[in-house]
């Protein structure tokens, strides 16, 4: 179902269940809900176990389901697009996608470490996704 997987990915809160690397994640009080403009902060473990934390703000909603953000807090352009596309015969199919600017030498690693991110994330939403259908 379109609507429960759009409120299962869309919401930050389930980052921690999908993501290895974040211990918490929230939408920023103050700014607004569910919105163009909303922040979403993640705290995440880096590669020496340092806690930090990062911010995205929603810059496109709809149509449909559908949403762009974009990093504040990173030092290099990154912005993510995740859509999710109802079928006539019933289910849907999530997209999702990053964009992210690095140096020319940094950029087959990057690729490969955010391609590896990308199949773990939508395969846990997959899992978590199908575990939800059978015990709503």
């Amino acid at each position: 179902d379109a609507e429960r997987l759009w409120r299962l990915v869309w919401d930050p809160a389930t980052s921690v269940l999908v993501f290895d690397h974040v211990v918490s994640a929230f939408a920023l009080p103050g700014t607004p809900a569910g919105q163009v403009g909303e922040m979403q902060m993640s705290v995440i473990t880096c590669h020496d176990g340092t806690l930090i934390g990062t911010v995205e703000e929603v810059v496109e909603l709809g149509p449909g389901y559908r949403a762009v953000t974009r990093s504040r807090s990173s030092t290099q352009p990154a912005t993510s697009t995740t859509l999710i596309l109802p079928l006539d015969q019933g289910g849907c199919v999530l997209r999702y996608r990053l964009d992210h600017l690095v140096p020319a030498d940094a950029a087959d690693a990057t690729r490969r470490d955010y391609q590896d991110l990308t199949r773990r994330y939508l395969s846990r939403v997959r899992e978590l996704a199908e575990s939800s259908q059978r015990h709503p």
